[in-house]
């Protein structure tokens, strides 16, 4: 007689059923949650013993997303952040997509952050220092300082002919590893990761009272991916649609330290900043008071 063994896993259905071959997913009845099998997080639970009970079985993801659970932020990181950007911006979800704008919380260390400051406080000196611009004889709230190539509404030049006339500072190098990084880890392909280069930062400090109108990021010739670091204060981030400034739109709170990436269909969303959060700023980061944000782009441009 051969092995009758059976085992009980759930189906797409979310109703048990008998299977001969053991699952390869493990989940939470109660949170509809799943991951892997060996999750930290789960086996910490099941040890304690109040896991057990709720504990179910899928024979793969898909069955496990068609049953409505959703994936595990402990063991399935990027798969929870891209399940997470989905939810928040209405898409459908799948774990072989991803969504075109996705939100890390905290992707920056503390330390990373405080070093970041102080490249931020020496850029903002010059040679072409941090200034507010003008839009239709009008200076914006936030103050913004180039890298790689100076913005000024609405065009890239290399020398700041709106404020002293001298070139920017250089893009450096190690912006353009963090980007790369920043497109691996919210799901792009490899290849794309690989031809991501950033050439031009706009690197925004915002006080107390500033804030950002609804805009688009439609200057530059190249639809690449746009990567936002927040670094300091807390602020209410609008993400919208690509047809106009109304709904719909999600109001999202970006931390310091977190990473928000949009492309595909949501380049050329229109965004902006409502409000910041004074005191928010967390011990260590390195800024007291109000809140840097630094934004990468690839211009498509050549001297």
């Amino acid at each position: 007689m051969g092995d009758l063994r059976h085992y009980t896993l759930t189906g797409p259905d979310g109703r048990p059923y008998a299977s001969p071959a053991k699952g390869t997913w493990g989940g939470h009845r109660g949170g509809k949650i799943y991951g892997r099998l060996d999750c930290p997080a789960a086996l910490r639970a099941i040890a304690k013993g109040s896991y057990v009970k709720d504990r179910v079985f899928f024979a793969d993801e898909q069955t496990a997303i068609a049953a409505g659970y959703r994936p595990c932020g402990a063991c399935c990181k990027e798969r929870y952040h891209t399940w997470k950007a989905a939810k928040d911006f209405g898409e459908s979800w799948g774990p072989d997509q991803r969504p075109d704008a996705v939100l890390i919380p905290g992707w920056l260390t503390l330390d990373q952050q405080e070093w970041i400051v102080g490249q931020f406080n020496r850029w903002a000196e010059g040679p072409v220092p941090i200034r507010a611009a003008k839009v239709r004889g009008h200076e914006m709230s936030v103050r913004t300082v180039c890298l790689g190539w100076h913005w000024q509404p609405y065009k890239y030049t290399r020398e700041a002919t709106d404020v002293n006339g001298a070139r920017v500072l250089p893009f450096p190098d190690w912006m353009v590893g963090l980007g790369r990084r920043a497109l691996r880890e919210t799901g792009y392909a490899d290849a794309e990761v690989a031809e991501y280069t950033p050439d031009t930062a706009l690197v925004n400090y915002y006080d107390d009272t500033a804030r950002l109108g609804m805009h688009q990021d439609k200057d530059e010739r190249s639809l690449a991916p746009v990567v936002s670091l927040s670094i300091g204060d807390a602020c209410t981030f609008r993400f919208g649609n690509t047809e106009n400034r109304n709904k719909p739109y999600a109001d999202l709170q970006l931390g310091s330290g977190d990473l928000f990436v949009f492309g595909g269909a949501s380049r050329l969303a229109y965004h902006g900043v409502t409000r910041v959060h004074p005191f928010t700023a967390p011990d260590g980061c390195g800024l007291d008071t109000g809140r840097i944000n630094i934004t990468m782009r690839m211009t498509g441009l050549t001297d």
